[in-house]
């Protein structure tokens, strides 16, 4: 039983039923299941959470979560269409928990679309934030593109270095010169309420938990599902 000094911690894991770059991929089925049941079997084993939910419209995926033990919040469509941000999703059932007897001092985005994100990281990420004041916790996992080497096309049709000030504009330098760098995986943002209600996902105050490259796989297109589905049967 957690003490009065514990804070509350509730997971949001947003899933929408139709999707541009991979229609209907959280109910798709990867490795023997749905896509989502893989983030929501590690959010509900990871111990960490006062309650699990789901936001969704979709009936299929209502269903399916609420068999497999989360509580289910329906959201209007247009939360889910392809311009609205994941955002709009996360104020909404904030504003649900508003008016319900029990509020979140720390709320969880978990997606769907990283299926090789286990349990151990959703806790080690809570846990993180928990420990520190910071204002969130944002899993990142070590890019293998290095901003200094992304480039762009021009107006004239000449590659330009996006980084005006990258080393490499004569010549590729070492890798290693460059230095690490850290992408968000998507996977885990871990944040304190008043924040969210701030209007920011991190604030200003953002902790790294560092994924492994095996388990930071964003699932957008077919590529990545099969990616996946691969990786999870090894």
């Amino acid at each position: 039983m957690k003490s009065k000094l514990t804070p509350i911690v509730f997971g949001i894991i947003p899933a929408k039923g139709m999707s541009t770059g991979l229609p209907g991929k959280n109910m798709r089925i990867m490795a023997g299941h749905p896509m989502i049941h893989y983030m929501l079997k590690s959010a509900l084993s990871s111990i960490v959470f006062d309650e699990v939910w789901v936001s969704t419209e979709n009936d299929q995926i209502e269903e399916y979560c609420l068999n497999q033990g989360a509580r289910v919040l329906r959201h209007d469509p247009s939360l889910s269409s392809e311009t609205s941000p994941t955002f709009g999703v996360i104020s909404n059932i904030l504003n649900h928990w508003k008016k319900g007897d029990k509020k979140p001092d720390i709320v969880v985005l978990m997606r769907a679309t990283s299926p090789l994100c286990l349990s151990l990281d959703i806790k080690k990420a809570v846990e993180t934030l928990i420990d520190s004041t910071a204002d969130s916790v944002v899993a990142v996992t070590r890019s293998d593109i290095h901003p200094h080497r992304v480039l762009t096309i021009g107006e004239n049709g000449f590659l330009t270095h996006f980084d005006p000030d990258s080393p490499e504009k004569d010549y590729p330098v070492r890798r290693q010169k460059l230095g690490p760098v850290y992408i968000r995986t998507g996977a885990v943002y871990a944040t304190r309420r008043e924040v969210i209600e701030g209007g920011s996902l991190w604030g200003t105050k953002a902790l790294p938990y560092i994924m492994p490259k095996e388990r930071a796989l964003n699932v957008n297109d077919e590529i990545d599902f099969l990616l996946a589905e691969k990786l999870l049967g090894i």
